[in-house]
């Protein structure tokens, strides 16, 4: 009996590592590969009247200087502020999302003197 509980046990467990592992595979191509037929930084309200099309990070509010998420790993988060190291945890699954979402642009000169 103890043998047929512990093999359950095993294949029970195993299921598990492979939903676990199933999860963690992130869809995240290069920043400069069009996601669903949208260029980067080219999305209906880009870059800042609306969020990217599935952006995996959800804003919940602001309270004071506290912004509070949903981050891509669906953890709740708040910030005091807003630093690059902390889009940098908001977005960790998904590091290419936010070089796509907001690509730097190369900038050019308007000084006409020189």
């Amino acid at each position: 009996m103890a043998r047929k509980a512990s093999r359950s046990i095993r294949a029970t467990f195993a299921d598990a590592r492979q939903d676990i592992a199933a999860k963690q595979e992130v869809f995240d191509p290069a920043p400069r590969e069009a996601r669903d037929g949208i260029e980067a930084g080219m999305w209906d309200g880009a870059p800042f009247d609306k969020l990217p099309p599935a952006c995996p990070v959800v804003p919940l509010g602001v309270q004071g200087k506290l912004s509070f998420f949903i981050d891509a790993l669906g953890q709740f988060m708040s910030f005091d502020g807003m630093k690059p190291a902390d889009l940098i945890s908001l977005f960790r699954t998904t590091p290419n999302y936010t070089y796509w979402a907001w690509p730097r642009k190369k900038l050019t000169s308007t000084d006409h003197d020189t």
